[in-house]
């Protein structure tokens, strides 16, 4: 669950910012 919720956080963080941090995370 913990790790699902992480996921999700990741992805809306991407979602948010827009910027090449996502490639940083791996997502």
């Amino acid at each position: 669950m913990q790790s699902f919720l992480l996921g999700v956080n990741i992805f809306f963080w991407c979602a948010r910012i827009k910027a090449a941090s996502c490639e940083v995370v791996g997502v």
